[in-house]
């Protein structure tokens, strides 16, 4: 059985390792600048508040980053430990993560172009007046753009993440059935009992 690889000549298992190593540490960060956000939302006064629309965003994003580095922690340990379910577990939400990702961005990028008179964009004042914020005499497509820009390379990423934790999934199976030992425990079938015929 051949062993795969990423980036050419790195062992797939290391490549696995890898990726939930930096989607745990990103998302942790991220999940945890995300909870002190809405902390600091709804907590000081003398601050420009979120908008509605924005706020119930924030909350849905640090939830989706919190399931995110709790499964890609899953992910560590079974690379570690060769549990292949809690890798196939962690590429599963991974790859719905990215794809829910790539949806709720094309959704914020057409209300972002498309609702030019809705909500305030940069947030508002305790007056209720949305706050103008200098962009440097960049036009509302120049900011969309370079949104998408910044949303693409990402995205690129994860897919090849996903690729990897697919991979290293089909190895370890692959090399469990050649070996006819179980990688992880609970998974081994029960062996048959013989028919004894009675005396």
């Amino acid at each position: 059985m051949s062993k795969p690889h990423f980036l050419c000549c790195l062992p797939i298992r290391l490549g696995a390792f890898l990726v939930s190593l930096a989607t745990f540490l990103l998302s942790l960060l991220i999940a945890g600048v995300g909870w002190y956000a809405v902390y600091f939302d709804r907590t000081d006064d003398d601050h420009t508040r979120l908008s509605t629309r924005q706020f119930i965003f924030l909350i849905i994003n640090c939830v989706v980053y919190t399931l995110l580095c709790l499964t890609s922690l899953f992910g560590l340990f079974g690379v570690i430990s060769k549990r292949i379910s809690w890798i196939a577990n962690f590429k599963s939400y991974l790859q719905g993560f990215t794809f829910g990702l790539t949806v709720i961005a094309i959704i914020n990028i057409v209300l972002f172009f498309v609702d030019r008179d809705g909500d305030c964009d940069f947030g508002s004042d305790k007056l209720g007046t949305c706050v103008e914020v200098n962009l440097n005499g960049l036009s509302r497509t120049a900011v969309i753009v370079i949104a998408i820009v910044f949303f693409v390379v990402p995205l690129l990423i994860m897919a090849y993440g996903c690729w990897i934790l697919s991979d290293c999934v089909k190895y370890l199976y692959e090399k469990e059935a050649d070996s006819g030992v179980s990688l992880y425990p609970f998974s081994s079938k029960y062996a048959a009992v013989p028919n004894h015929d009675r005396v």
